[in-house]
């Protein structure tokens, strides 16, 4: 895995052979893991025949009074690599971009599109005018309309940026009423029951519109197209889930669209990016929002800087939220009752003064921390 990568075939995107490793970066793989028995093995889920099942290695412990550290030769599949770079000008400049959505994440994308001029019009398409104003004002969009099928008719690419309980839905009506050559994606933070619902949806199209479902993970615990940024993806990594319906055109024209806009892209199954995600996004935020609500309203006065940082999410907004929970809710239970055990590891390690144990768990910790920042943002 450390001595080569995989070089990968631009029609295929499958991996044709090795090549020389390129130039040093930090490493994907994991030192130590924390010893977790079958009995508490975590379910990933079925992955599509695309590629292999992610495997990922608990850091929780399977014994509170016994926490011992693990060697791991776990490393990602190629289907968790990052896709050979596109070339920035084998992408043309679109016509017309249309963005369901137009807050955050839809708004920054078309800040984005706007100052590398990789498109002549960027169209926003919501519910309400006002936000469609406020997009236009911030210089997200160069038009605001409230009538999708109008909204998508001229444009090649339209990119959909809803909750994640409305993306399928949305896709498929943007199919019905865009051109039959034009290019769908998604930003939604869950993929497997939207993946599947849009592919089910258009698998008895044999022509027509292209879907590939996208999760840019980058954003911000703030809302609205006013908190956009043209430089929301870069140096970000953008994960692409297609499927075995995904026509191979389309995944290259994805992954240079998000490449143009400065992100890495990496290709994940959509029941191994819901596993993974469930463990380094929906876990995090639901131990900031149990955190935030435990804590008693007159002990606010006394909390600091690890409070507020380690709570800084659970600001985010609360309908988007539920909806993710609630799409992906199996693998966030799943990690929940990890986190649950790994709590009840270091409660018990402390209750029966076994310092040994303590220590170890602090060193893992600090050292996932320090990885994690070596990375960059």
């Amino acid at each position: 895995m450390h001595g080569s990568h995989n070089r990968y075939d631009r029609q295929t995107g499958g991996p044709v052979g090795p090549v020389p490793k390129p130039q040093p970066r930090p490493s994907r793989g994991v030192e130590s893991c924390w010893e977790w028995d079958a009995a508490g093995a975590m379910g990933i889920g079925k992955s599509a025949a695309l590629a292999p099942p992610l495997e990922i290695p608990t850091p929780f412990p399977v014994s509170p009074s016994s926490i011992r550290v693990l060697p791991s030769s776990f490393a990602l599949p190629p289907s968790v690599l990052p896709l050979p770079p596109s070339k920035i000008s084998s992408m043309p400049e679109y016509k017309t971009v249309a963005i369901v959505g137009v807050g955050l994440i839809g708004g920054s994308i078309g800040l984005a599109l706007r100052e590398r001029k990789l498109a002549q019009t960027v169209i926003g398409i919501g519910r309400r005018q006002q936000s469609l104003d406020a997009a236009r004002k911030v210089g997200a969009i160069d038009n605001g309309v409230t009538n999708l099928a109008g909204g998508v008719a001229e444009a090649q690419l339209i990119l959909v940026a809803t909750p994640v309980d409305s993306i399928a839905e949305r896709v498929v009506q943007v199919a019905a009423a865009c051109q039959p050559g034009a290019l769908i994606t998604d930003a939604g933070s869950t993929k497997e029951k939207i993946v599947t619902a849009v592919d089910s949806a258009l698998a008895s199209r044999r022509s027509g519109p292209r879907f590939v479902g996208s999760h840019p993970i980058a954003g911000d615990h703030r809302t609205g197209p006013e908190h956009a940024r043209a430089d929301l993806f870069e140096d970000h990594t953008v994960i692409i889930t297609p499927t075995e319906h995904t026509r191979p055109a389309a995944v290259t024209e994805v992954s240079g669209f998000w490449e143009n806009l400065g992100a890495k892209v990496r290709r994940m199954s959509p029941a191994d990016h819901d596993a993974a995600l469930a463990l380094t996004s929906h876990l995090p935020h639901a131990v900031a929002v149990a955190l935030a609500a435990a804590t008693p309203r007159e002990l606010l006065p006394l909390t600091a800087g690890g409070w507020r940082d380690t709570t800084r999410v659970a600001a985010g907004d609360v309908a988007l939220w539920q909806a993710i929970f609630a799409e992906n809710r199996q693998h966030v239970v799943n990690a929940l009752r990890a986190m649950e055990r790994s709590l009840a590891g270091l409660g018990n390690s402390l209750e029966q003064g076994d310092n040994e144990a303590l220590n170890t768990l602090l060193e893992l910790a600090a050292k996932r921390k320090r990885e994690r920042d070596a990375l960059g943002d």
